[in-house]
């Protein structure tokens, strides 16, 4: 699946960003030998290995250098859209909205990446697809507003200078952030009171753009076109350019989505917290004791190694490539050899190119190695905010120092300025063995904004070049960090009413012993059999504890040893050496209304009942209502329903006042499942959602070929147990 879909996005990344500039160039340029023709064939084989390693790496840039931009950015642009769309619609205050939002966590990003990727179908992409192509008409009419603000040409691949194509790639960068901001609300399955709205609000903004933007942005296109007609080779590169964008990005999304839904929930958490005032009457205290159980000089160093490897490897760098530099002519720059309307050699070529993937693979390894070690800190690190910012600052000064001491040509570990050049292909015609060939071969084309009259473009596109060297650095980081850490969800009860679900990652152990006096919410998990391997009639209470809840919370930990931190702490590192110990952070929490359930069902479409569930048959609940009255009765609704709206969606839920019915449906089976609850909320939904999922790969091929026989299905009540425990 993971190379299938690296073939599709390299074979269209060749196709547009290569071949499709060389055919609108249409003019090819001579491209010959400048050595004996006896090296003629060794010349022409290094000049196609060379052209396929800086297709590779040409294409990986394009994962590692302009997609983490989106996916950075977009959680912030999610939480601006929800806050605007939920209060104007509820008329309620923001710390209100916050309080009332909810959501889900229940896999960790490993485990979303893993099984996105097992998932053999194509449902969600082809969605998403489409939402684009209904953005394409409304992203075009943009454009051409923004070009007519300007002076820039029209994209002319066959002159050595312009801006334009550079300033296209930074353009759909801003308009898939934007997208994937309706996308991810989705995707991270937010609710506010109870109810999922992601899907109505993405499918609001998309209706609006189909049925209003798009009839209005089709015919600016078309005046914009008759006016200059010149820019028809510009409307059709672009339509040709997004759709490679799209695909591309869409090829990585199930790779980088859940670091974007995590990101995005730990700003919604953040919020809460800063927003609840209660949590903050010791706020003082509260950030002193953050601020201490921080490891900052761990969190230096990190970033210090970071970018002393990157110093280093741009060294590595400079001295590799200044060889092949002497090779090429002293009287003209490295890219005026390669431009549009240059003649360079073959010999010049195979340097060029050889330079330019050496440039490559230092850019790839040095983002994966900062990456690692903003990782390692960010691991056992309770508060991001401090990762972040001591790294940022670290690389500032290591950006602005390698800058003096190379005379401004420094450009690791951040790079921080305009691309003063945009990498395209040109067509040219070389002889090879005594035959004329016909190819393509790497060009630049100069795309300075400093001409004061466009001035606009510049402006548009800094703060791409601004935030894009951080978004590099930070989501490769958070993408090893949380595809090596566990996760787990507990839930607590906090009142009669109330749940508070909270998602901890594993930390080092070792960051628990050095906070052993925190008053933070670090969770404790102990191994009973190893623990009886180390029992120590110091800690009796401790143990007494322990078997009673193998889960506690630091403080509580403490408060069993009596205050006795020092042998805790020597105690801890034992139980740490024999793995009967490990520690957790919270990462973000929410509180639920708590929910009672009466019974679930499941039920074929024509009204037969595969399995019955009493949720209240040992609490001396009201008897559940007769599976084959409810299997008639939502015959009869769904029917009614049908026939009288002349809808195509599906019933999702029925709402009787003190009841609540909450139906969902499989995708690959006829069959769907009803629960009866006192009242909606989110997690009810999910569960049902999560039950459904087990039961068809349960009984998928006897499911297929149903004969009416339920038996089977009648020793399921250990699903309704792993996907209803909170309810339980």
């Amino acid at each position: 699946m993971m190379y299938k879909r690296f073939y599709i996005g390299l074979v269209l990344f060749f196709a547009i960003y290569w071949i499709l500039p060389s055919i609108l160039g249409v003019k090819s340029y001579p491209m010959g030998f400048d050595s004996d023709e006896s090296h003629e064939g060794l010349k022409g084989f290094s000049y196609l290995i060379i052209r396929a390693i800086t297709l590779l790496f040409s294409y990986a840039q394009y994962s590692f250098d302009l997609l983490p931009f989106i996916f950075i950015i977009s959680p912030i642009v999610s939480l601006f859209i929800l806050s605007f769309r939920l209060k104007s619609e509820s008329k309620l205050s923001l710390k209100q909205i916050f309080l009332h939002l909810n959501y889900e966590f229940s896999s960790s990003p490993k485990e979303m990446i893993v099984s996105g990727f097992k998932d053999s179908t194509w449902k969600k992409e082809w969605v998403i697809l489409r939402s684009f192509l209904i953005l394409l008409p409304f992203s075009l009419f943009i454009l051409t507003m923004i070009l007519n603000l300007t002076t820039v040409d029209v994209l002319n691949l066959s002159e050595n200078s312009t801006g334009l194509g550079w300033f296209l790639e930074i353009y759909f960068i801003y308009l898939s952030t934007l997208l994937f901001g309706f996308i991810l609300v989705r995707s991270s399955r937010l609710s506010f009171k109870g109810r999922f709205f992601g899907e109505s609000m993405q499918q609001s903004f998309f209706s609006s753009i189909k049925q209003v933007g798009t009839p209005i942005s089709i015919l600016s296109i078309l005046l914009f076109i008759l006016n200059q007609p010149d820019s028809l080779v510009m409307i059709f590169y672009f339509s040709c350019y997004f759709l490679m964008g799209v695909v591309i990005f869409i090829l990585n999304l199930r790779i980088f989505e859940p670091i974007s839904i995590f990101l995005l929930l730990k700003l919604i958490n953040s919020i809460k917290w800063m927003l609840n005032k209660k949590d903050r009457t010791n706020e003082r205290e509260i950030k002193s004791n953050r601020l201490k159980n921080e490891n900052l000089w761990q969190i230096t160093y990190c970033a210090i190694i970071a970018c002393s490897f990157s110093f280093l490897s741009f060294l590595l760098l400079t001295i590799i490539t200044n060889p092949l530099l002497s090779k090429l002519p002293d009287s003209l720059d490295f890219y005026d050899l390669a431009l549009i309307s240059s003649h360079p050699s073959l010999s010049i070529m195979v340097t060029i190119d050889s330079i330019f993937s050496l440039w490559s693979i230092e850019k790839v390894l040095r983002i994966l190695v900062f990456g690692y070690f903003f990782a390692v800190a960010s691991r056992n690190s309770i508060h991001q905010k401090w990762v972040i910012l001591i790294f940022s600052i670290i690389a500032l000064i290591f950006t602005w120092l390698g800058s003096i001491v190379f005379g401004g040509s420094f450009i690791s570990p951040l790079f921080i300025q305009y691309d003063h050049v945009w990498m395209t292909s040109t067509p040219v015609i070389t002889k090879y063995l005594g035959i004329n060939l016909t190819s393509i071969r790497t060009a630049f084309l100069y795309a300075d904004f400093s001409d004061p009259t466009q001035i606009l473009l510049r402006t548009i596109s800094s703060p791409f070049i601004l935030i894009r060297p951080f978004a590099v650095l930070f989501l490769w980081g958070y993408f090893i960090r949380l595809f090596q850490t566990n996760f787990m969800v507990k839930s607590f009860q906090t009142s009669k009413t109330q749940i508070e679900r909270i998602s901890f990652s594993k930390c080092d152990n070792l960051h628990l012993i050095r906070n052993i006096q925190s008053k933070g919410q670090l969770l404790v998990r102990f191994n009973p059999v190893n623990i009886l391997m180390n029992r120590s009639s110091r800690f009796q209470k401790l143990f007494d504890h322990i078997f009673s809840c193998p889960e506690v919370y630091i403080h509580e930990l403490v408060l069993s040893a009596d205050g006795n931190y020092s042998k805790l702490k020597d105690f801890l590192i034992t139980l740490h050496k024999e793995n009967a110990i490990s520690s957790w952070i919270p990462e973000f929490s929410c509180l639920f209304e708590q929910a009672r359930l009466d019974s679930l069902y499941v039920l074929s479409p024509d009204g037969r009942n595969l399995f019955f569930h009493n949720f209240q048959e040992n609490m001396g609940g009201v008897e559940p209502v007769s599976p084959f009255l409810v299997s008639g009765m939502f015959s009869a609704i769904t029917s009614f329903v049908k026939e009288t709206t002349r809808s195509k969606d599906l019933l999702r839920s029925i709402d009787c006042g003190d009841k609540v019915v909450l139906l969902e449906y499989l995708d690959r089976l006829d069959i769907f499942a009803a629960v009866f609850a006192d009242r909606e909320i989110a997690t009810i939904r999910s569960s049902l959602k999560e039950f459904l999922q087990a039961f068809q790969k349960r009984h998928y091929q006897r499911l297929k070929n149903w004969n009416g026989d339920t038996i089977p299905f009648s020793k399921d009540h250990d699903l309704v147990e792993n996907s209803f425990y909170d309810f339980i």
